[in-house]
This record gives structure tokens, C-alpha cells and sequence, in this order.
């Protein structure tokens, strides 16, 4: 959040300045001492002093002059002549360069009088904190100290204090344009009456305000876009800035994964609990280049902030690296996107910029792998009823495992499996699922099969190869509803008796999913037949472990780690 307004009101002082004055008067009261200084305004103070003479031409030009004549206490820190680059400010077109930046980052509002021999912090009206340490202001020595002002107090300093950038700031300043110009699409004005100075009440019985504060706010926080406050000057985070040329990369990488149909609409197939089969196909509305666009950006910057608090985290700078912190190779993003190749982020040869509020790297590129971030492995939620309304030809059942019940010998242990049952000798079992979260994308289809002897028992059943059919439905590339069909698929009869993960066929759907009413759907079969010489019948009970969507470069980056 960004100010823009000055607030002029009296506030009550916090136990953060305690040591700095005594009591609530202190801060709204001058320490004169009779002399000629103390009974003049902190403007007259400076503008009568030629030591001061460049930095009151800036107050002057920031309109900070009639500032500093009003009846509100402030304390000023103003830099001596010959001490700073005064040409560049004066000559500088951009207002919030000069005021926000220089004038406010060296003005505090209330009375700090510089006596006490402990170090303590004050904020100035830039929201920058800076720490008065003996005769220093954040670092920068007090030349004269305590000039009473009947308004306030003057300190003259031996250089100028640096604006301290936080994050969200410095992307304004940062060689990353594109990144700049995504932010700010977000940013709004907005009232803050709560740090507004109250004003009389007007004829019509409304609140009015002798001086309003409006700050600047960004949607990417507020909506928990980005579940990051980059303005927080209490937080820490580290946030990757990439280069133009990086981000138009990355950005025509990611908007091929959100590719929507130029009909502005997307058919699919209603499924209906209770119903035979698919009902009659239904249009979602989209509107395809915002919602690409939108999509897109945000999956972008969701990739590049940490908070230094995620244990994920821990080699960020400011906190202690242990030698073998690389061993885990994780990073964490606000968004909680864990991204598995983290070394890669920060393996550059310039150094990250320290900001006010944390860290930041500019990049050359964004090695991101899709499969961690935006097109992650769809893995079916098989027991949510919503995610399989439509079975037909059996009872579906959620079974419920016992780990010491659950035989080791056939894989790995899984907690529970749905198990179809036919409802008769001649049926053949069939299930729907929802497919949320597709993206325009490949994806081998995989379902992982139980054996019929899951469980340590005394009285096994034979086990049986099960042939599968598949059907998957989609928005074509053609803009028109179809279907795809896979099979019949056979169980590995080499792994009889054991957990199967069955792959039944690469799917490629042209339309992202994502951010519509649409889905798709996928139908398993069992198929009844006989398969060999001694007409042995194939199994027509199915029990699925899970369901899985993985994209095809994921398989290949799985298969070469192997």
C-alpha cells in the first residue's frame, strides 16, 4: 500500500518512541529556549539558514514549504548543502521522485528531540524506519541537533538519507518493464478514512475531512492473487524479476497451456447422478482472450515470490545456510508451489539487491517446469461423488484399508480403493469422472488397479487378467463436442496378483478447461470377453486405487530420472 497524501492529524504516541520523550506533550511540544529560533516555524528555520539553501529550493518545488509552516509538529532532518546531488532533484520531472522519496524520507511527523543515550527508531513520512543512533540518523552523522521550532524540531545532517526501496517499489524501477507494467494493470486509489484528518459536519449531516489520505493498493494482494503484501515493510521476502526478453518467454510458454476457443464457448457432456449415461451437452461461455491473458500473467508471478518465514526456504539470504542445504532442492513459493528445481532460481552471478522489505534478483530466464507449477498431474478425487456421478451395471463402494490387513507383497500400501461389483453375471461395469482441471495439454491416462486379493486372507480368490475400455470426452480442435475412445486394454498378466498401474492412452485436448463451467469426463469399461484357447473369461470386477492425468513431458522428465 502506497500513500499519497500527507496525513496532518494528531496521534496518540506509541511505547515504539519511549525513549526518545517522556510523555504524549513531548511529541506535540518544542523544546524552546528562549532563543530567536524557537520562535519561528521549522520553514523559517531552514529558509533563513544558508547551509540549507539547496533544500529549501526543493521544499519550495515539492510545495513543502506551506508544510512547514503549519501548525502540525514535525521533525525535519535536512541535509546541508554540497552533501547530495541536488541538481538531479531539482531538475527531476517526476513529483513522487522528490517528495515521496527525498522530502518525506527526511520529515517524521511529532517532535523527536535527540537526547536520549539509547538508540531508537522513528518512521518518516516516506513509511521508511530509520534508527537514531548517538549522533546519527540512520547512519548519517547529526551536524546541529534539537533547533527548536514552534512547530517542531530541526536536525541539519552531513549528507542525505537513502530511500530505502521495498520490493513492490523497486519493480517500478527495475530493468523488467513487462513485470512493471503487469503490476501495475492492478492498482487502484482508495480512500483511507481511518488515516484521514476529520473535518466539521457538513449541512446534510455528512463526515467530511480537512485533509483526505488516499493511498495506492494493488488487487494482486488484496484478492490473495499472490497471497503476498510486496509494500509490507515487515515482512521479508525475496522476488525474481524477469528481464523483459524473460518474461515474454515465459509468458508464450504458459499461454499455450491456457488456450481457449475462439467461438467464445466450450460444449461438454452433462453427467447426471443417477442417469444411464451422458446427458445432452451443454455450452460454457468464455471469454477466451482475457481469461487467457489473465490466467496466463498470474501463473507467471506466481512463480517468482518466497517468504523468507517457509522453512522450504531456508538458504534465502538472512538466514543461516546449512553447508548442506542444497541436498533437498526445494523451493516454496507464496502460493505454496513447490517448485523441485529451487538451485536453478538463484544460480547467477550477480548478487540479489537488498530492499527494505527483502530481496530481489533480476533473471535472465525462468526455469520453471510446468508440471510443478501450472500443469501439474491431474489426480481424480475417484471418491467425491461430484467427480463420479454415473455408473452403470454394478455397485460402486468405497473400501476402507487396514494397514496390517493390507498385503505388502502386492505394492505399496493405499488407504482405500473404490471396488465395482456387477450386479450380475452378464453386466459390464462402467464409471464416469469429472476431469478438473485440464489445461490444453497432452496427458498419458494411468489407472492404478487392485488385485482381487488386496488383504491378507485364508482364502484367496483366483485372480484374473481385466480388459478395459476408455472414453474420454472433449472440445475438439474443430470447435465441435467429440469423444475419444482407448482400448480395449489389457492388465498386465505378468502382474497378476499385484497392483497394476495401467496406462490406457495419450489424450491431447486442444482447449484449456480452467476457469470454466466446462469439464470433461472419462469412462472406464470393463469388457467382457474370452481371451485365449481354453476360453478362460476375463475378470468383470474392477477395484481402482486412482485415476491420474499426467502430462507427457512430466512422464518423459520421470522416465529419463530413472
Amino acid at each position: 500500500m502506497i500513500r499519497k497524501r500527507i496525513i496532518y492529524c494528531m496521534m496518540a504516541a506509541t511505547t515504539m518512541f519511549a525513549a526518545s520523550c517522556t510523555d504524549f506533550d513531548d511529541y506535540n511540544e518544542a523544546y524552546t529556549s528562549g532563543s530567536a529560533e524557537s520562535r519561528q516555524t521549522v520553514w523559517e528555520n531552514i529558509s533563513n539558514n544558508a547551509e540549507l539553501s539547496d533544500f529549501a529550493q526543493l521544499l519550495v518545488k515539492g510545495g513543502y514549504d506551506k508544510v512547514l509552516q503549519g501548525s502540525n509538529f514535525v521533525t525535519v532532518w535536512a541535509p546541508k548543502n554540497g552533501t547530495y546531488d541536488f541538481d538531479s532533484l531539482l531538475n527531476r520531472v517526476d513529483s513522487t521522485m522528490l517528495t515521496d522519496r527525498f522530502i518525506k524520507n527526511h520529515i517524521a511527523n511529532y517532535n523527536y528531540n535527540v537526547s536520549s543515550p539509547e538508540d531508537f527508531r522513528v518512521y518518516t513520512q516516506s513509511e521508511k524506519s530509520f534508527v537514531i543512533s548517538g549522533n546519527t540518523f540512520g547512519g548519517v552523522p547529526m551536524v546541529e541537533m534539537n533547533i527548536p521550532s514552534v512547530n517542531g524540531t530541526l536536525h541539519l545532517l552531513d549528507g542525505c538519507a537513502d530511500y530505502n526501496y521495498n520490493i513492490y517499489e523497486y519493480i517500478f524501477e527495475s530493468p523488467g518493464a513487462k513485470m512493471a507494467e503487469y503490476f501495475k494493470h492492478f492498482e487502484y486509489d482508495y480512500f483511507d478514512a481511518d488515516r484521514s484528518v476529520l473535518g466539521p459536519i457538513d449541512e446534510f449531516g455528512r463526515q467530511t475531512y480537512s485533509d483526505s489520505v488516499i493511498v495506492t493498493r494493488n488487487r494482486l494482494s488484496e484478492r490473495h492473487l499472490l497471497d503476498a503484501d510486496l509494500t509490507d515493510e515487515d515482512s521479508l521476502y525475496t522476488f525474481i524479476i524477469p528481464t523483459d526478453k524473460a518474461y515474454e518467454d515465459a509468458y508464450s510458454k504458459i499461454k499455450s497451456y491456457f488456450n481457449y476457443p475462439s467461438k467464445g464457448k466450450i460444449d461438454y457432456y452433462q453427467l447426471s447422478e443417477g442417469a444411464d449415461g451422458p446427458g445432452s451437452s451443454l455450452s460454457a461461455s468464455v471469454q477466451s482472450e482475457i481469461l487467457s491473458d489473465s490466467l496466463t500473467g498470474l501463473n507467471l508471478v506466481s512463480n517468482l515470490v518466497y517468504s523468507h518465514n517457509n522453512t522450504y526456504n531456508a538458504w534465502l539470504p538472512e538466514i543461516n545456510r546449512p553447508d548442506d542445504v542444497w541436498q533437498s532442492d526445494t523451493i516454496c513459493t507464496v502460493k505454496n508451489i513447490k517448485l523441485s528445481n529451487g538451485k536453478e532460481f538463484f544460480d547467477y552471478t550477480e548478487d540479489g539487491k537488498a530492499m527494505s522489505n527483502g530481496y530481489v534478483y533480476m533473471a535472465d530466464s525462468l526455469p520453471v517446469r510446468s508440471w510443478d507449477s501450472w500443469c501439474p498431474e491431474i489426480n481424480i478425487n475417484i471418491f467425491d461423488r461430484k467427480t463420479r456421478p454415473i455408473s452403470t451395471g454394478c455397485n460402486v463402494r468405497t473400501v476402507n484399508h487396514q494397514y496390517n490387513r493390507f498385503d505388502p507383497e502386492i505394492g505399496d500400501y493405499i488407504t482405500r480403493h473404490l471396488y465395482l461389483d456387477p450386479i450380475s453375471d452378464n453386466s459390464q461395469p462402467e464409471i464416469y469422472f469429472n476431469i478438473d482441471g485440464v489445461k490444453s495439454a497432452t496427458y498419458n491416462i494411468y489407472v492404478v488397479l487392485l488385485p482381487e486379493n488386496y488383504n491378507k486372507t485364508d482364502n484367496p480368490v483366483e485372480e484374473k487378467v481385466t480388459q478395459l475400455t476408455a472414453e474420454v470426452s472433449y472440445y475438439t480442435e474443430k470447435q465441435s463436442l467429440g469423444k475419444k475412445e482407448f482400448g480395449p486394454v489389457l492388465t498386465d498378466s505378468a502382474k497378476l496378483g499385484k497392483i497394476d498401474t495401467l496406462c490406457l492412452g495419450e489424450m491431447t485436448f486442444p482447449y484449456s478447461y480452467v476457469g470454466t463451467s466446462a469439464v470433461p469426463y472419462l469412462k472406464l469399461k470393463i469388457k467382457r470377453s474370452k481371451y485365449n484357447s481354453k476360453e478362460k473369461n476375463y475378470a468383470y470386477w474392477l477395484r481402482i486405487g486412482a485415476v491420474i492425468l499426467r502430462p507427457v513431458e512430466y512422464d518423459e522428465y520421470l522416465k529419463n530420472e530413472d
